[in-house]
């Protein structure tokens, strides 16, 4: 079953002759802002992502997201999740391409004071009958704190993200397509 998602929308503007893309969280305190290479190329020119904490004023996440097209939700249990999807049409999204893939965490526990992760491997692919793939996730010191569950919904691009442990943390997939997902980063919010 899909989790329940904050309706919030995905805001488009332009800044400095740059596209971009922002969602804000459902307490507002933080907007997760994706913008693109000035160079033009969406896809191919490393755009980027940044989360602001808009209390302190401070940018706790700053991230290559590639390519540009990376549309967010926020859950209504105070995770992120974003990626390109083809998703059901039952399910409205902020934009003509369709809707975000849901995600969230549950159960209890404490959350590791770190602020970035990626995963060990650079793309998944989810061409052949992978309906259910986890992850280990380390951090730049290589040590593995958690594992992801990713599902892919039939028909879609939507990515469902599963973490074990806190449900205060942002979660966000930067991927072009069903075959790549180049990034997850997590980071506690309630810090």
């Amino acid at each position: 079953p899909r989790l329940p998602r904050n309706p919030r929308p995905v805001r488009r503007f332009i800044h400095s002759n740059t596209p971009c893309r922002c969602v804000w969280s459902p307490d507002d305190r933080y907007l997760l802002v994706c913008t693109e290479a000035t160079m033009g190329d969406s896809f191919g020119s490393p755009s980027k992502a940044e989360l602001w904490d808009v209390r302190r004023s401070e940018c706790v996440i700053k991230t290559v997201c590639s390519p540009f097209d990376v549309y967010a939700v926020w859950l209504s249990g105070g995770g992120l999740s974003s990626g390109p999807t083809a998703g059901p049409a039952s399910s409205p999204g902020p934009s003509p391409s369709g809707p975000s893939g849901g995600g969230g965490g549950s159960g209890g526990g404490s959350v590791p004071s770190y602020r970035f992760m990626a995963t060990e491997s650079a793309s998944y692919d989810f061409a052949q009958d992978r309906w259910k793939q986890t992850l280990a996730v380390s951090d730049v010191r290589g040590r593995v704190h958690r594992r992801l569950t990713l599902r892919m919904e039939a028909m879609s691009y939507a990515r469902n993200i599963e973490v074990e442990g806190n449900d205060h943390f942002v979660a966000f997939v930067a991927g072009s397509n069903c075959h790549l997902s180049d990034l997850i980063c997590l980071m506690p919010l309630n810090n």
